[in-house]
């Protein structure tokens, strides 16, 4: 049972009509510097059909969404920047949660019907959960499926049944001890295990260029300047707000604190679009969206299982996953993430464990 769930788009001054998702690749690359021709290339369409489809489109907006000119290529007009940054700020707002809707539309469907369970991965919002899915998906049954929560959020509902693994993210050194006493409470370490996934950088996503100066948490407070946050209780939210606990910074202090997005991905889109002058998050979603980056902590990403007896196959294939050559290449284009310990059996101070194994 497979389950996928898209976003489309209408658009129209008088009677939207449904946009064709070539548009919006055509006009990503034309604004990496592609003429016409070489974008349409690119994109796998003909000249004569990305012609045809930017005239149908402008004709049906009424303003042109990309500049000709002869001797000097295809460039965005400010409509055209403007349709494309809508769609990424869509998709990153959207397509988490449409993965969550359907994981969990897959699994009702899977218990009525003979086939296998997928396997529930409840995590908070990373770049590498999808180079993870796609590996262990890859090697068959049980197909894993994620759902995308805040960090306590997840651990809450592996403790209630609700999933076998659940993603979440610790500050490394004293910086996480406030926020492990937390999860503590929640992970007895008799009845649950920590598989380390990943080693990440946290910190703010700024402008290209950083126009503002910022160098520092503190020059958010005070200063003419919009931030945008993530939701409460998500990790990098409780993260940021020890962040700013210790620095002495109120979050009153800063303007658009109060302003919040779901994901890394939704935030790096803010204040790439304008929307926002900086905004904090991983270092791959900045880079994702070509921003700089002032990294401000390290953490450790976790996933916990609950220890059972005898060890589910899958948790065998999850650890041979995380320590394999495959699932190491499909994480090098991808920026700020070490993989050292990835696979490896750890308690929440960081330290490594012995698991047994069964045989």
């Amino acid at each position: 049972m497979n389950v996928e769930l898209e976003i489309r788009w209408r658009m129209g001054q008088d009677a939207p009509r449904e946009v064709d998702p070539l548009l919006f690749r055509l006009l990503h690359a034309i604004e990496q510097g592609a003429s016409l021709r070489s974008a349409a290339i690119a994109v796998g369409a003909s000249y004569r059909h990305a012609w045809g489809l930017l005239q149908v489109w402008e004709q049906s907006l009424g303003t042109p969404l990309v500049n000709l000119e002869r001797g000097r290529g295809a460039s965005l007009s400010a409509l055209g920047r403007s349709v494309l940054w809508a769609e990424r700020r869509a998709h990153s707002r959207l397509a988490p949660s449409l993965d969550s809707i359907s994981a969990e539309v897959e699994h009702e469907l899977a218990s009525l019907v003979a086939t296998a369970l997928p396997l529930r991965l409840v995590a908070s919002h990373d770049l590498a959960l999808g180079v993870l899915k796609e590996r262990m998906n890859a090697l068959g049954k049980p197909r894993l499926n994620i759902q995308y929560r805040g960090s306590l959020e997840c651990i809450r509902q592996l403790v209630a049944g609700q999933c076998e693994i659940a993603g979440f993210h610790l500050p490394d050194g004293a910086l996480g001890a406030e926020i492990e006493s937390t999860y503590r409470r929640l992970l007895h370490p008799d009845r649950y295990a920590m598989l380390h996934f990943v080693s990440r950088e946290q910190g703010l996503m700024l402008p290209p260029g950083n126009p503002r100066g910022i160098a520092d948490i503190t020059d958010l407070a005070g200063a003419d300047i919009q931030f945008v946050n993530r939701q409460p209780d998500s990790g990098t939210r409780m993260l940021f707000d020890t962040l700013l606990h210790d620095a002495g910074v109120r979050p009153s202090d800063i303007p658009g604190y109060e302003n919040e997005e779901f994901t890394h991905l939704a935030v790096a889109a803010m204040v790439a679009s304008g929307a926002a002058d900086a905004g904090f998050g991983v270092e791959a979603a900045a880079a994702r969206f070509g921003l700089d980056f002032v990294p401000l902590a390290k953490e450790r990403y976790l996933l916990a299982v609950e220890r059972t007896s005898p060890e589910p196959s899958w948790l065998g294939t999850l650890v041979e996953v995380l320590q394999g050559k495959e699932f190491r290449a499909g994480m090098r284009g991808i920026p700020g993430y070490g993989l050292a310990s990835s696979g490896r059996f750890v308690d929440l101070a960081g330290s490594t464990r012995q698991e047994p194994t069964e045989t």
